[in-house]
């Protein structure tokens, strides 16, 4: 059996204030390209398939064109969790037309889906809470523990609404026990899908991307242990970080996030994205394949404080998102501000002040940001290029007092 596992599309996401959906209809294009030329029977999206919860029309249409191709007209098997940034009524508003297609969506965490026979000779013949079988012509049953993100409130209530108390981790450990010591044997291919941070140490996990800050916060759900995952499963394929990579191998268990398929972030500039291509067995080890995608803008960093020299490094890399880190004398200048952004059409700038020993500027000044009126002036200056003058200070602190009072 063919399985091809991709995950955290963010259709409709931007970089700072540009459009990424030109490079998103084309890495979607390549996606189905792997699916086709693979000849994958199953697709997985491991959730992520929106930066927003209430996306755009735009990334709508490019969503459900590429559900479309990659079902190939309910031939192909595609499963799609929810992540965290994504509505999970939002995903679950199409299903029964999704279904039509051999389109499987779960949002939610105890979602049963109803069985179903397609014309190709896809079947769902089994569901339970967090779990469907699959029957494809001539292939092994394939079955698969779904769990999509949600909040630790949301899970509990949906997975241990009895015992409120219970820690997160025990609740999904005993959750996706229960499910594979009652549906996964040898007999079929076992997958684990879910949308969460998995760690080898939960205790000290690896830093998440930028652009994915950690979730361990109030009413998140923690980093969760690799030996979470039943023992009857082959291959774990997860959603959430931005960087493909396997957390471990759980004896011959694969733990793996595909990563997103283009670099959101500044922080994966220099990734090689891909999708996992597996190829399963009953019984057997999952062999594992990375195609690349080669889809979209590079992401480069560049750090300079001679004005002509940045704006000839800017000419020189036309094709690709610059974060210019401009080391300037004092503010940056109106003047170069309006240079850098002719010079290319995906600049971002951060301006930095140059300083000297003491904390002062080349021309002797002194600066000192602890105080909220030099933030002021500081933030002032780097928009507008000038000073602002004693009407507008006097205003500022008078909406100051309005605030604290």
């Amino acid at each position: 059996m063919i399985i091809l596992h991709t995950a955290d599309w963010h259709l409709g996401k931007r970089l700072d204030t540009h459009s990424r959906l030109a490079e998103q209809r084309l890495v979607m294009e390549e996606i189905v390209q792997v699916a086709d030329s693979t000849r994958a029977q199953v697709i997985l999206i491991a959730g992520d398939l929106f930066d927003q919860y209430h996306p755009g029309n735009d990334a709508d249409e490019l969503y459900y064109r590429t559900l479309s191709q990659l079902s190939d007209q309910g031939r192909r098997a595609v499963v799609v969790i929810a992540g965290n940034h994504d509505s999970p009524d939002h995903i679950l508003a199409p299903e029964a037309l999704a279904r039509s297609l051999g389109i499987i969506t779960i949002g939610l965490p105890n979602q049963t889906i109803q069985p179903f026979t397609h014309e190709s000779g896809l079947a769902l013949t089994r569901s339970a809470p967090g779990f469907i079988e699959l029957s494809l012509p001539d292939e092994p049953p394939l079955r698969i523990i779904t769990t999509p993100y949600a909040n630790a409130i949301r899970l509990k209530t949906a997975l241990d609404p009895d015992d409120p108390g219970a820690a997160m981790t025990s609740i999904l450990t005993q959750h996706w026990k229960e499910l594979g010591d009652t549906y996964c044997d040898s007999q079929g291919c076992n997958l684990f899908m879910g949308h969460f941070y998995f760690a080898i140490d939960p205790a000290h996990p690896d830093p998440e991307p930028d652009d994915e800050k950690p979730i361990l916060y109030s009413g998140g759900v923690p980093a969760l242990p690799v030996h979470a995952i039943p023992p009857q499963i082959q291959y774990a394929a997860l959603g959430h970080l931005h960087r493909p990579h396997q957390v471990s191998a759980k004896g011959d268990l694969p733990v793996v996030y595909s990563g997103s398929p283009l670099s959101y972030s500044f922080s994966e500039a220099h990734q090689q994205k891909k999708v996992v291509i597996i190829r399963l067995e009953p019984g057997e080890k999952a062999l594992l394949e990375y195609y690349p995608l080669q889809s979209g803008f590079p992401l480069l960093r560049h750090t300079n404080r001679d004005i002509d020299a940045a704006v000839q490094y800017l000419q020189e890399h036309q094709e690709a998102f610059i974060e210019l880190t401009m080391i300037c004398p004092e503010f940056l200048s109106s003047e170069w501000k309006s240079r850098l952004e002719q010079a290319h059409p995906r600049v971002m700038i951060i301006p930095e002040i140059e300083q000297l020993p003491g904390n002062q500027t080349p021309d002797g000044h002194t600066i000192q940001l602890d105080h909220i009126d030099d933030v002021f002036k500081a933030y002032f200056q780097y928009k507008l290029g000038a000073e602002p003058d004693e009407a507008l200070m006097d205003l500022f602190h008078e909406l100051l007092n309005e605030d604290a009072s």
